[in-house]
């Protein structure tokens, strides 16, 4: 971690083992430190930010599997497998893409620090920016095993802007 004029507040060589001892499940605003939130953040913006453009890394696995219907909607699904050394929430995720546009739909992952919990990441109401296609409305709720969600919304983010550099 860094200040705003580049001074090293923490830093860590190998900040997952900062989770160590915690229980899983266990809310970052309850029992983790400013690092150990800083962590789990960073690399979930940076993995769902940069998805789908992550996925077109050479050393990505991609596969097509069944189509998932919801909504009225057909999606087509690809399973994900990540490479070890690339931070993200787990090695084997679930992206849906609308059948028609190819935008992203929904992201199931399972997030290891929070103990696995299945969950589905919503992304809706597109705008362009810089000419590419963003979400601006982001939420995630929790999966049931044969894939249906429901509760109430774990998390959710709107976008007012975004730059692309």
């Amino acid at each position: 971690m860094r200040t705003a004029e580049g001074g090293v507040v923490a830093e860590r060589d190998d900040p997952r083992r900062l989770f160590d001892g915690h229980p899983a499940g266990a809310l970052w605003s309850e029992l983790w430190s400013e690092l150990q939130a800083a962590y789990f953040e960073g690399y979930s913006f940076w993995t769902h930010l940069t998805t789908p453009f992550l996925l077109a890394r050479h050393d990505v696995d991609i596969t097509e599997i069944e189509p998932w219907h919801e909504n009225g909607e057909t999606w087509r699904r690809v399973r994900v497998e990540f490479p070890e050394h690339l931070v993200t929430h787990n090695r084997g995720q679930t992206p849906h893409f609308g059948a028609d546009d190819f935008l992203l739909r929904r992201h199931d992952y399972s997030p290891g620090l929070l103990g696995n919990p299945l969950t589905a990441h919503y992304t809706t109401e597109y705008r362009t920016f810089d000419g590419f296609a963003f979400p601006t409305r982001r939420y995630v709720l929790r999966r049931e095993p044969d894939g249906t969600t429901s509760g109430d919304r774990l998390i959710h983010l709107d976008l007012d802007s975004v730059s692309v550099a």
